[in-house]
């Protein structure tokens, strides 16, 4: 069997997605309502002041993942020294996978893979935006899922997967699952899945 891999999402876990999609709408003329970093509207109703969510979301999502904007997307603070901390300590035991949605244009997955190369992950998995993470976790043999969204924190539980919230202001409705304020939360809580993990293999082999 391969080994147990840890899933992290990539959008607002690993890079500041939402910010930048601010960023480039605001630059188009639509207005947000409050910044980035406290935008509580997962879909965006209400976080634009002349914007129609329900009917032109998608659009602009799909704009700007084909965008100059896009490629830029900063790193979040902390998790470039997070992820190479956490490979560098377990990567013998554990693989580290990113599955993200991102969509299937050419330009945007060639711009996904070059966001995502400094990470040095084992696999990343880039599915449609649409696209639901449950088979692709469960074919990398996942076992812990990092997410912001609430619908793949469900997902990753249905398999039998544990799950962490990585907090944003619109998730903060996720109040069953553990919660990570930012990258040295983030270290700490998956250093400790780990050990446990492993502690719980070496029981079972000895018991064997």
């Amino acid at each position: 069997m391969s080994l147990p891999t840890i899933i992290l999402d990539a959008d607002d876990v690993l890079v500041e997605w939402r910010k930048a999609f601010h960023a480039f709408m605001k630059k188009n003329g639509f207005v947000p309502r409050k910044p980035a970093h406290e935008d509580d509207c997962w879909h965006f109703r209400g976080s634009f002041a002349n914007f129609d969510a329900d009917r032109h979301a998608l659009e602009w999502i799909r704009r700007f993942a084909v965008s100059k904007d896009y490629e830029r997307i900063p790193q979040v603070p902390g998790a470039l020294d997070g992820v190479r901390a956490l490979r560098s300590r377990y990567g013998h035991l554990v693989r580290f996978a990113c599955v993200t949605s991102a969509g299937s244009d050419p330009r945007t997955l060639e711009m996904r893979r070059r966001q995502l190369a400094p990470f040095e992950l084992d696999s990343i998995e880039i599915l449609d935006i649409r696209e639901g993470k449950a088979d692709r976790m469960r074919a990398l043999n996942g076992v812990l899922l990092l997410d912001d969204h609430l619908a793949n924190l469900h997902d990753a539980r249905s398999i039998g997967m544990q799950a962490i919230v990585y907090d944003r202001a619109y998730n903060r409705d996720a109040v069953d699952f553990p919660r990570v304020r930012d990258w040295n939360q983030a270290f700490d809580a998956i250093s400790a899945f780990i050990e446990r993990l492993c502690a719980r293999r070496d029981r079972t082999i000895a018991a064997a």
